[in-house]
């Protein structure tokens, strides 16, 4: 709700692990080095560091374990930002609540009257599926807070050059030819789709035109007034 004060800023809902993992350390040296005035936060400080700890362990797990890793992760994250805010909450309802006391307790300030709205966090279970030869669909859950969600279906390779958009208000981008012989001993189609990026606002999407036995990454965001969220880990599914 927008009023004259100041509050601590959300803009860590957006960040990645490694950031997340700062922005909270500074949040506990502020608020458990500082008593006053922060007497009576809503998280011992054990019980903060602990989902502090969690988070790193489960955000190192992640990065070096690939996705069956990533659901854990989630958990996590979900809870170390619960903390966070609940923590921010209580500090915006100190009395005398100043920009200042606001960076003593390791927020940021959000500037006076504005109206905070928050980003949605990424989407999670994106599922891939087949359809006839050549077609694929694809699915997330739903995201609180979302306006509409994007994915991207990847063949493999770095994005090249030029792209259009197709009457679905798809982005389609087209291999060009490899150098022959083909460098690259997991080699894409040298024609066909690229890369197709789905800018409708549903969750479930639609893509055709792929090209068999090729293995296919999809991403998914989400983009409210608050802002885009980080993009998903891919789902890999080879298109039949």
């Amino acid at each position: 709700m927008s009023n004259s004060k100041p509050h601590c800023s959300v803009d860590y809902h957006n960040f990645n692990g490694d950031k997340l993992d700062t922005k909270a350390h500074l949040v506990s040296t502020g608020i458990y080095d500082n008593d006053p005035p922060f007497t009576a936060p809503p998280f011992t400080e054990l019980a903060f560091n602990a989902l502090i700890a969690d988070h790193h362990a489960k955000w190192e797990a992640y990065k070096n374990g690939g996705k069956a890793q990533k659901g854990a992760y989630l958990i996590s994250r979900t809870a170390l930002i619960k903390a966070m805010d609940d923590t921010g909450d209580y500090v915006d309802l100190l009395p005398g609540i100043d920009n200042d006391m606001i960076l003593l307790a390791g927020f940021t300030p959000t500037k006076t009257g504005e109206t905070q709205s928050l980003p949605p966090n990424p989407p999670s279970d994106i599922q891939l599926s087949l359809g006839i030869s050549g077609e694929m669909f694809s699915d997330c859950d739903t995201v609180t807070g979302d306006a509409f969600y994007g994915s991207v279906l990847v063949a493999g390779k770095p994005l090249p050059d030029g792209f259009t958009i197709n009457n679905a208000g798809q982005v389609i981008v087209l291999h060009t030819p490899e150098p022959n012989p083909n460098p690259n001993p997991n080699p894409t189609p040298e024609t066909g789709v690229a890369l197709i990026a789905d800018l409708n606002k549903q969750r479930k999407k639609h893509y055709t035109g792929l090209t068999k036995g090729v293995e296919y990454y999809c991403y998914y965001y989400a983009i409210n007034t608050g802002g885009v969220s980080q993009l998903s880990g891919p789902v890999i599914l080879m298109c039949g």
